[in-house]
């Protein structure tokens, strides 16, 4: 399969590498000698059609206008070249955009300057994970769950019964708050790595169950 390896150095596709698997050793030369420290591998798709990009805006006092859908000109798969605005989509794939049902998630960055969106996540991502859990729990149990976490976590490579006993004084169990629950464990038993949630009455309770992971010898996963 061919493949697209772009760079964060640039944007609408200035850093980009193209595989197909066999020019690794090459291809890893040509992105060290560039500075890039993080690519992104993504499969390049056959299009039968020009990328669709569809415009929205939402107005202050809860409006939203669809201000039309372009076509975005892409070369050699997904260098983003320019837009194109006349033709229109095929019916299709009109109907499939203006269809999607799923999850979004719109990341913000609150600054001095103001609250600006950076991000649009048209997917089911780690944190919809996490609230669909806890939206479970407060089902099954009828009790509301004020305040949770989730944190990216390690310990020393365990397995998961052996945690469960580690985290024992704390453990999530079915029906009481100010607890844990751990849960992504499949590289426990390697190199320690899993994730947990923490339930909580408040946030006083979130920062005292923290500290008291600590003492167990779980802290928060070091980034690479």
């Amino acid at each position: 399969m061919r493949q697209g390896i772009s760079g964060t150095l640039g944007e609408s596709g200035m850093s980009l590498y193209k595989t197909t698997g066999t020019d690794l050793g090459a291809l890893y030369r040509e992105i060290a000698e560039s500075g890039e420290k993080q690519v992104l591998i993504e499969p390049f798709l056959d299009l039968i059609t020009l990328t669709s990009n569809d415009q929205w805006a939402i107005g202050r006092d809860g409006t939203i206008d669809h201000l039309g859908m372009l076509d975005q000109i892409c070369e050699r798969g997904m260098v983003h070249i320019g837009n194109l605005k006349g033709q229109q989509p095929d019916r299709d794939v009109y109907d499939s955009i203006f269809g999607y049902c799923g999850v979004v998630g719109i990341d913000y960055i609150v600054s001095g300057e103001g609250l600006f969106p950076v991000e649009n996540n048209a997917r089911f991502n780690g944190s919809s994970y996490v609230s669909m859990l806890v939206h479970n729990i407060e089902q099954l149990t009828a009790t509301p769950i004020p305040f949770w976490k989730f944190i990216k976590t390690r310990t020393s490579p365990c397995s998961f019964s052996e945690l469960t006993s580690r985290l024992a004084p704390h453990l999530y169990d079915g029906s009481k708050l100010n607890s844990v629950f751990p849960l992504n464990c499949k590289e426990l038993s390697e190199s320690g790595n899993f994730a947990i949630v923490l339930l909580a009455e408040n946030l006083e309770q979130i920062l005292q169950l923290e500290n008291s992971l600590k003492g167990l010898g779980v802290t928060r996963e070091q980034p690479p």
